[in-house]
């Protein structure tokens, strides 16, 4: 029952009985007194594990207190907001409600005007950061979160440490305080937001209060000065002309000028601060009009209501060019002001004397007229003095408008880009017309025809004929011009026809041939563009708008028409591509097929879609006759591409015979299935009521094909220039090699040395020219093609922010203690994904590109060539790993241990591999060998070709490949006979007969060695006589060669020269001669002798003969 009793006391006063604890806690724990004085023997038994347990809990401890602190502070917040919240928001109503005094400001002079003005400029200022300062106060009670309290530990055991039941009841007060403040947050959050509401409004009012009262003073100040202004001329003009004295004459009339000067700039002011007023109000309106949108399509989702919002909100905002317009006004106007401050530093040195001024104007009068004219003079000079004074005092407040509208301008311009970024995010991602399956056919073909009929209705053929007699000069030109190009016709051909003729021609100028057919094709192919070009232009000059979208889509029409025929002139049967470029006959034949298809059908389609759709939007109507068109045009498309790039095809047989081990080739399958799924895709789009996007995203791939197109042609171009090049070096090539031949028989017939350095003269290799020309071209051309791409996709790029909306997952970061997450996107996904394909692409080429570069722009050496190429290919590797794992959201804390981890087993199982890695790198960093080098590596030796990460490839001299692993070139004894010389010995040994003069015989040999043009003549060779040989005197010459490839080649040259000038002097080369002696040879030979003599038969004698 005690403990019943205990228990329910210390749930009633918990509290004051945690206060106490904590008091009496910290007395025991902090007094040194307390620690000093002798306690009893049960607490001093006690005492050691007392102390440690509160110094483990005082964390806890002072988290608790921190917990119930902060719910205190929260409780009473939410207490007066319970409390007064009411009766505070109806005083702001209250305010709300009041109309603000009206300022008074008549009588008031200009002076005082600008004083008020520019304090209410300050006022204003600060009532704007106080509406921003509400504006964060509402959104932050707008996103509050009132996260549920923790729940209530649980109470220890009677029997545990007073520390434990301490720590417990102090966190069941915090947790009971929570608890609290957590319902009264909920039932006064309410009223929060009403109150941070309307405190915004409230400060939202002052701001505008305060913004009418400087419109006001604004508007006084203006009229003040115009006032002033025109008092000034009227003054001036109140003095009588003096036609009897020019001097006087001159003063009044440029009085006058001056006067009308200050009155233009004082209505120019005015007319600023309207200006400025006006924008800024417009600012406001495309403001409140986005946020509206973003609420609606919160609200709403994607439907067609919010895409033709979108496009019509699109069509009415301020473009950039006006507001460059504005921009140029107010330069223009500050040019001005510049024009009459010189003016007036002109005038006003005479004034800063006025009395001498005044003098001056009188001593071009007679005594008499002075005295009757002292006091006109006078009141002249004080007016130019007034003048004056006038417009300076206009400049600084005309400066500080212009830099007003600037500013305002400035805000405008930011508005509208965010306005149509937001537009551009949202509008490829929302339909603006019904699917085509929503209505019936006979629907669609209505509105079709009600489209068709507005342009009759508004008169577009009487429109045509009215506008061609208004501009009846620019019609009769552009019918002459017609004309006269179809007369040309077969002369232009002609022309263009001789051109190419001509192209094989030694001295045939590529670039300049090819602008010159360029010009004649363009003229070939403009009778029709220039037809639909004038048309629209025509059409453009009425007022009507219906009369606009036809001339807009013709002259579009023009444009692609003229693209087209400017590709099938060139693409003619004997023409530019097939005899200038080498296409196949055939693959031109599918190409002109898919081009007529095109022209003739695919675009007057396009124009009719486009006008249908255009029509529609335009007048409100049902835009489904339009959407079939579009699908049939789209439909069109993917029968040519599909017609055209099919597996087996003409076209398709072409290509695969021009780029034989493209990577294509192995998808041409894959190809074919792009190429007609894509227009395939924009009809479905088209059919689900995505109209817009469908016509912006094939405008778009339209473009990209087109650009294509043209670096293709370039392409063709740039191949014809480099074979003229080849052809060219291949001339001089002969020329050099004919020059070299004549040039060392006049040094064999002079007996001069030749020079050593011929093989440095040798003409380049041809195939090697060849290939790296080819490379850097299509490395140019692919660098100028993801260029154009960017620029033809970038109106398309801000819609794919909205798949930064589409999480994947989320990772979580530990920063300063605090954890942070963040979601990775589809868009970072997909992002990641370029740039992967970028950095392959990069690591494909790029360091090929580089190595091109590197060798006819620098001096730098093959070896390091190669290892700057190898190494810029190791960043781009490492980049792009680390590209993938910032984009997958990982970060380098979450793998370091794994990397350790890996590191270290893959150190122990694979130690061999990441030692021949890091050789590798020590090699290109290092550079003991380089590409190029020769050298020998135990018993092997070649050239080193490649260095690899893990091996090195060696090319010996039977053009055998040799992998040699790194770690061998950096722990074994390398020689490396070209590291830092690559002048090499060349030694051959050579005997001649005994006899000869031996002195003759060395100067011969050094004559042989003199005679190779690839030795080097310092150091110079030398003949050595070595000694007796058994059948020879010995002889050794020693020569060098400037590289070691050549020395096997050299060798053989100087052996033939030694064999040539040896024989020429009968100088004879004895083979090795050896005497045996056998004993008892001659005992056998008579031995064998005599048995052949007796086993040889006796001579028959016929007798009939001898008879």
């Amino acid at each position: 029952m005690s403990k019943i009793f205990m228990s329910t006391i210390f749930s009633h006063y918990r509290h004051a009985l945690i206060v106490l604890a904590l008091g009496v806690w910290g007395a025991c724990a902090l007094s040194p007194a307390a620690a000093s004085s002798p306690p009893a023997a049960s607490v001093q038994l006690a005492a050691p594990d007392a102390k440690a347990s509160a110094e483990a809990g005082s964390p806890e401890l002072l988290q608790a207190q921190t917990r119930l602190q902060d719910a205190q502070r929260r409780i009473k917040v939410a207490k007066g907001l319970l409390k007064n919240g009411n009766a505070e928001l109806a005083a702001i109503k209250a305010t709300l409600a009041t109309t603000p005094p009206q300022l008074v400001l008549g009588g008031v002079d200009i002076p005082t005007l600008e004083t008020m003005r520019q304090q209410i400029l300050v006022e204003s200022q600060a009532a704007e950061a106080a509406v921003q300062t509400r504006r964060d106060e509402v959104n932050a009670v707008e996103s509050v979160n009132i996260v549920q309290p923790l729940p209530v530990p649980a109470t220890p055991a009677a029997g545990a440490p007073i520390e434990q039941q301490m720590l417990a009841s102090a966190q069941a007060a915090a947790s009971d305080a929570e608890n609290e403040a957590y319902t009264l947050e909920i039932s006064s959050q309410p009223i929060a937001l009403q109150l941070a509401r309307a405190k915004l409004e409230l400060a939202q009012s002052a701001q505008r209060s305060l913004q009418d009262r400087l419109r006001a003073i604004d508007q006084r100040l203006d009229a003040a000065r115009l006032s002033a202004a025109r008092a000034t001329l009227l003054d001036t003009y109140s003095i009588q002309t003096y036609a009897a004295y020019p001097a006087l004459q001159e003063f009044a009339e440029s009085n006058e000028k001056l006067a009308q000067t200050l009155i233009d700039l004082t209505e120019r002011l005015a007319n600023l601060s309207q200006e400025r007023e006006q924008i800024t109000q417009q600012t406001a309106g495309l403001k409140e009009e986005m946020a509206a949108l973003v609420r609606q399509l919160e609200q709403f989702g994607f439907g067609p209501i919010m895409g033709n919002l979108l496009l019509e909100k699109r069509s009415t905002l301020p473009t950039t060019n006006r507001l460059q317009r504005q921009s140029q006004d107010n330069r223009a106007l500050l040019e001005a002001l510049q024009t009459v401050e010189v003016t007036l530093s002109q005038e006003r040195q005479s004034l800063r004397d006025p009395q001498a001024l005044i003098n001056k104007l009188l001593g071009s009068l007679d005594a008499q007229t002075q005295k009757v004219m002292q006091q006109d003079v006078e009141k002249m000079v004080e007016a130019r003095q007034t003048i004056f004074t006038n417009i300076q005092e206009i400049k600084s407040p005309i400066l500080q408008a212009v830099a007003g509208i600037e500013y305002a301008l400035e805000a405008q311009q930011r508005t509208v880009k965010a306005f149509n970024t937001f537009i551009a995010q949202n509008l490829l991602w929302l339909p603006n017309e019904r699917p085509v399956w929503s209505h019936s056919l006979a629907t669609h073909w209505s509105g079709l025809q009600a489209s068709m009929e507005a342009l009759k209705v508004e008169g577009l053929p009487r429109a045509l004929r009215e506008a061609m007699q208004a501009y009846a000069l620019l019609t009769l030109f552009v019918i002459g011009l017609f004309m006269l190009l179809l007369g040309l016709r077969s002369r232009l051909l002609a022309r263009l026809q001789a051109i190419v003729g001509a192209a094989h021609h030694p001295h045939f100028d590529v670039w300049r041939s090819a602008v010159r057919s360029l010009v004649l094709a363009l003229l070939l192919a403009l009778p029709v563009p220039l037809v639909l070009l004038s048309l629209g232009l025509l059409l453009s000059t009425t007022s009507l708008p219906l009369h606009g979208i036809v001339a807009h889509n013709l002259l579009s029409a023009a444009l692609v028409w003229l693209n087209a025929s400017l590709f099938l002139v060139l693409a003619r049967p004997g023409g530019l591509t097939e005899k200038m470029f080498g296409w196949s006959p055939r693959a031109l034949a599918s190409l002109r097929s898919a081009f007529y298809l095109f022209v003739y059908v695919a675009i007057p389609l396009d124009v009719l879609a486009s006008i249908s759709l255009d029509l529609a939007s335009t007048l409100h109507d049902d835009a489904g006759g339009g959407q079939f068109l579009l699908i049939l045009l789209l439909s069109l498309l993917a029968f040519i591409f599909g017609r055209l790039l099919r597996p087996g095809g003409a076209f398709i047989k072409h290509w695969q015979a021009a780029h034989p081990v493209h990577w294509l080739n192995r998808h041409i399958t894959l190809v074919f299935a792009v190429a007609v799924g894509i227009p395939l895709f924009f009809a479905l789009v088209t059919a689900n009521g995505y109209t817009y996007s469908a016509g912006v995203l094939t405008q778009t791939y339209a473009s990209s094909l087109w650009v294509m197109l043209a670096l293709i042609l370039l392409g063709g171009f740039a191949k014809m220039s480099l074979q003229r090049a080849y052809q060219r070096i291949a001339r001089l090539r002969r020329q050099r090699e004919q020059q070299d031949v004549a040039l060392s028989s006049e040094l064999a017939d002079d007996e001069v040395d030749a020079p050593a350095s011929a093989e440095e003269a040798r003409a380049l290799d041809m195939s090697q020219i060849a290939t790296q020309s080819r490379k850097l071209l299509s490395f140019s051309l692919s660098l100028a093609f993801v260029f154009a791409m960017y620029f033809v996709w970038a109106p398309v790029l801000p819609a794919l922010s909205l798949l930064d909306q589409v999480n994947l997952w989320s990772v979580s970061q530990v920063v300063n203690g605090n954890t942070i997450s963040s979601a990775v996107s589809l868009g970072d996904a997909l992002l990641t994904g370029v740039l992967l394909l970028v950095l392959w692409v990069a690591s494909r080429n790029l360091p090929g590109v580089m190595e091109i570069m590197l060798e006819q722009w620098t001096t730098h050496e093959a070896g390091t060539r190669y290892a700057i190429t190898t190494i810029v290919r190791y960043i781009i590797i490492s980049a792009s790993i680390v590209i993938l794992l910032g984009g997958l959201g990982v970060q380098w804390s979450q793998l370091q241990w794994l990397v350790a981890a890996l590191g270290v087993g893959l150190g122990f199982g694979l130690q061999e591999i990441f030692a021949n890695f890091v050789s590798g790198i020590i090699i290109l960093l290092e550079r003991p060998v380089r590409v190029g080098d020769l050298v020998t590596i135990g018993n092997q030796t070649g050239t080193i070709r490649r260095i690899h990460m893990r091996a090195t490839v060696l090319e010996d001299f039977d053009r055998k490949e040799i992998i040699v692993p790194n770690k061998q070139l950096i722990t074994q004894e390398v020689t490396n006979w070209t590291l830092s010389d690559t002048t090499t010995r060349v030694l051959v040994d050579i005997g001649v007969a005994y006899g000869c003069d031996t002195r003759q015989v060395e100067a011969l040999l050094l004559e042989a060695a003199r005679s190779v043009p690839r030795l080097q003549t310092e150091p110079a060779p030398l003949v050595w006589f070595m000694g007796f040989g058994d059948s020879a005197l010995n002889f050794r010459v020693r020569a060098f060669v400037g590289d070691a490839d050549i020395k096997l080649s050299v060798t053989s040259d100087l052996n033939y020269a030694i064999e040539k000038i040896l024989r020429e002097h009968d100088i004879s080369i004895p083979f090795p001669q050896r005497d045996v002696h056998i004993p008892g040879l001659e005992e056998l030979t008579t031995v064998l002798k005599d048995n052949l003599s007796a086993s040889r038969p006796a001579p028959h004698i016929d007798q009939g003969a001898t008879a």
